[in-house]
């Protein structure tokens, strides 16, 4: 009787630190994303962070591009109240979209194109770009490790009984996958 009591509690023992194991696992997958999304948020605030100076660094050439320059403004406004993934994901497309036609405009401009402070915005928003690439790529690098492991036998035996979901990817947007349309107005 004994012994079939030490069993019992040796095996409960067992499954609990199992369990623990296989939570712990779960939660640091959950927290890299956590940090691959405020690695994200810190480049969309250098990004936003940026908005201003180049605004007014254009402005004073592109007068007559106003509506290009306040369709910036009102999206890094509207940027600041977003809460879901999928909303800043469409603001970031937006932005990027509005760049474009400001830098394809700026060659309208030939004083602006020669404007060293003009030119050291273009530059850091190229590379704030970049950095934005790079975070949203090790977010997705880390939900496939996330994915991958709470998917896996028995991991997902694990998963499932904990709570444990899949989370999803970041993706292109339909919208991304078209050619680049510039519009000069």
């Amino acid at each position: 009787m004994e012994k079939a009591l030490i069993i019992v509690i040796a095996t409960i023992v067992i499954l609990v630190i199992i369990f623990i194991m296989y939570y712990n696992k779960f939660i640091k997958g959950r927290l890299n994303i956590e940090k691959s999304i405020s690695n994200i948020d810190v480049v969309r605030k250098k990004r936003y962070d940026l908005i201003p100076n180049l605004i007014e660094c254009v402005k004073k050439y592109m007068s007559y591009e106003q509506e290009t320059l306040t369709k910036i403004v009102d999206m890094r406004n509207l940027a600041s109240k977003m809460e879901s993934r999928q909303e800043k994901e469409a603001i970031d497309y937006n932005i990027a979209e509005q760049f474009k036609n400001v830098f394809a405009l700026a060659e309208q401009y030939p004083d602006l194109k020669a404007d060293t402070q003009f030119t050291k915005l273009q530059i850091e928003l190229t590379n704030i770009e970049s950095e934005l690439v790079k975070g949203k790529n090790g977010y997705n690098e880390s939900v496939r490790r996330y994915n991958e492991l709470i998917k896996l036998f028995p991991n997902s035996l694990f998963a499932a009984i904990l709570g444990f979901v899949p989370v999803m990817f970041i993706e292109i947007d339909e919208k991304e996958k078209e050619n680049i349309k510039v519009k000069f107005e």
